[in-house]
């Protein structure tokens, strides 16, 4: 279940990389973007993140999940957005 959603944010997002993993109650989903964004489509491509993470979790999963944390780096081999879920009842 986690694979197949893993592998519909890749292609939605149309990246290289998605990790998921599921840590006691959360998810962890880690996005590698092999190029290097500008501000605004780092921007963009993180709020397409949390909503295809959302999405297909939900509906590969069937997880109910609610964002508490998101982070970004990028360096001179591409991006890396880390979200973390909390799974609720």
């Amino acid at each position: 279940m986690l694979r197949e959603a893993a592998e519909r944010i890749r292609r939605h997002l149309g990246v290289h990389l998605v990790q998921l993993r599921i840590e006691e109650n959360r998810v962890i989903v880690n996005v590698f973007i092999a190029e290097r964004l500008k501000p605004g489509e780092l921007e963009e491509t993180i709020i397409a993140a949390k909503d295809s993470s959302l999405i297909y979790l939900t509906a590969y999963a069937n997880l109910n999940l609610k964002l508490v944390k998101e982070e970004s780096e990028c360096s001179q081999e591409g991006c890396l957005i880390k979200l973390v879920f909390k799974i609720v009842s």
